[in-house]
């Protein structure tokens, strides 16, 4: 209808006729050189559809195919006048098709013979463009300062010849260089500074660019609801100009939000769209990102064995594109995943080889939090003395940063350390504990939950059903409470109350005669009178009635935060209480109920 011919007209092989009609086409992405330029291949593909209906519009076309390099080779002559040479936009076109299939050494032959064609033709643009491209390859080798230096001659050399839409993408180069090295302010003011000047020439792709920016910057200050905000709105943007690079972009800064605010089926269904849009145009870095962020969920959520598969694809195809940061993170991520599922040994390793990545390429924000959890796996293997020396570090790596809020947390976890020194030796490791999924009640500070108690030798294989009380406040004044075993999570430390499982349940449950109800309430004064008659009198907490055996009934008064006593009426089985610490602590633990 549109070029008035039969379809097929100039085509005299009916071979390729018949392959065409019944939709048996060539797999593009095999093509040695058609793989390098993977959102082309993409949109091919989709203009090959045999139903008209899932085929892209022209409009749709016309927006895919204007984010692509279009340069063409120059056809000036070389001195011997035997070879045409390449144009120094060809060169910098064809080096960022090697750094999108992250082949960076190449990459960085084509800026560099870009660079030098431009200066020995006295071509200030094309220097620019050679330099900012230079800056951005740098950036993704983790050489920050070699980056910086790359996008502010750059940035001056746009400024110089007026060239303002090459200003702004230097100056939002510029400011992603500051914010990967934790240089929050100075990004900011880089990104707003963009985001104006993009929005005065009316460069929407440049405009949605810098409110990525700013969003990825709020998010990192804990400013949530701007973040989201900014990183919403460069997502419509980029949706209605087509950019599908800046709209997986923007799609995984929402992820990264959802996470932090425990929003994770919202932050899965953003991770798994930018995971597919970046395979789709074939961007390795953001699809390891995606799948980093998806490992984070999956952790979160305990799904260890899904989170530890993700960590270890991300990990796989950081190392294959050389990007230093994000090998790093998803090792740090696993770490945190093998702490979390009490694989202590692993974690420890994990946090380790991060660390040397952090410090070698100088990411501090990064290299704080691993401290930080590390010192969280010290406090899980009882060592807390070096915790206490590690969260210090951190917490002075975050005030340089001025990263209050993380400072904040660090004097709280250490609060609750001081408060916990003291309990010690009562702690239970995690990796003891087999706690099921079901909850028996809630109550309190917490939900209670059956666990097996694994014994200390486990060449024995012994075990007991114990009840756990997993403590739902991050008030620091409940660590003083019922302590069992310390779980950090996040931030603040959290704690829970192990104690002998009570089997018989509650009286409300027994049919049970007045008197033998009567014999309970004796035993409980007796056990009351017991704790207040002695010299000094005893002081508790809240007391538990517990019933033991058949009928007849016994009450025993177990106090969650002193002392445990056994009342009947033979005075030979009432158990001497050993003394407390203070602050008071449960003596009711299956380890010293079964001494």
């Amino acid at each position: 209808a549109i070029t008035g011919n039969f379809p097929f007209d100039e085509e005299n092989d009916l071979a390729i006729i018949l392959r065409i009609t019944r939709g048996d086409l060539p797999v593009v992405g095999d093509h040695a050189q058609l793989k390098q330029v993977k959102a082309l291949c993409s949109l091919m593909g989709e203009c090959w559809r045999l139903d008209a209906n899932e085929r892209p519009t022209a409009i749709r076309c016309q927006q895919v195919l204007s984010f692509m390099n279009q340069f063409i080779p120059s056809s000036s002559k070389v001195s011997g006048g035997s070879a045409a040479t390449r144009s120094s936009g060809l060169l910098c076109a064809l080096g960022w098709i090697q750094m999108g299939n992250s082949r960076l050494s190449e990459a960085e032959k084509y800026f560099q013979e870009s660079f030098v064609v431009a200066k020995s033709a006295a071509d200030k643009e094309g220097s620019a463009r050679a330099l900012r491209a230079l800056g951005s390859m740098y950036q993704l080798q983790s050489r920050y300062p070699t980056s910086e230096e790359s996008y502010i001659q750059a940035r001056d050399t746009y400024s110089e010849i007026g060239n303002r839409q090459g200003f702004a993408e230097a100056v939002k180069g510029l400011g992603d260089v500051y914010y990967l090295q934790s240089k929050y302010s100075n990004a900011e003011e880089s990104y707003i500074q963009a985001r104006d000047a993009n929005s005065q020439i009316g460069d929407q792709q440049g405009f949605a660019n810098s409110l990525d920016g700013l969003g990825d910057v709020y998010r990192m200050r804990s400013e949530y609801s701007k973040a989201e905000e900014s990183s919403m709105q460069a997502r419509d943007t980029y949706s209605r100009i087509g950019d599908q690079q800046g709209f997986a972009n923007s799609v995984w800064s929402l992820g990264e939000v959802y996470g932090i605010r425990s929003e994770y089926s919202k932050a899965e269904e953003s991770y798994i769209q930018a995971r597919d849009t970046y395979s789709q145009i074939g961007n390795q870095l953001g699809f390891a990102n995606s799948v980093k962020g998806l490992g984070d969920v999956y952790r979160m959520r305990s799904e260890y064995s899904k989170a530890e598969e993700s960590y270890i694809q991300a990990r796989d195809t950081y190392s294959q594109i050389g990007y230093q940061l994000g090998f790093a993170n998803s090792v740090q991520g696993l770490g945190q995943a093998y702490s979390d599922s009490g694989q202590y040994a692993q974690a420890e390793n994990s946090y380790l080889e991060a660390e040397s990545v952090y410090r070698r390429i100088g990411d501090m924000r990064s290299l704080a939090n691993n401290i930080w959890y590390l010192g969280g796996l010290r406090r899980n293997q009882a060592q807390y003395g070096e915790a206490e020396r590690l969260v210090c570090e951190a917490s002075t790596i975050y005030g340089n940063l001025g990263l209050e809020v993380d400072v904040a947390d660090c004097d709280t976890f250490l609060r609750g350390e001081n408060a916990l020194k003291p309990l010690a030796r009562y702690f239970i490791p995690k990796n003891r504990l087999d706690i099921r999924e079901k909850a028996l009640g809630r109550g309190g500070y917490g939900v209670v939950k059956l666990a097996e108690l694994v014994s200390d030798d486990r060449s024995t294989g012994g075990s007991v059903t114990v009840a756990i009380k997993v403590l739902q406040t991050d008030d620091s004044s409940a660590l003083r409470l019922r302590v069992a075993y310390p779980e950090p999570r996040n931030r603040v430390p959290r704690l829970s109350v192990c104690s002998e499982r009570q089997r018989k349940g509650l009286l409300a449950n027994k049919q049970a005669k007045p008197e033998e109800r009567l014999e309970l309430v004796r035993d409980t004064l007796k056990g009351l009178q017991y704790l207040h008659t002695r010299d000094p009198p005893i002081i508790h907490g809240d007391l538990k009635s517990i019933m033991t055996g058949n009928p007849p009934y016994h009450d025993i008064k177990n106090d969650a935060g002193v002392i445990l006593i056994v009342c009947s009426d033979d005075d030979s089985k009432r158990k001497t209480p050993e003394p407390a610490p203070s602050p008071t602590f449960p003596n009711g633990l299956p380890d010293i109920l079964q001494k």
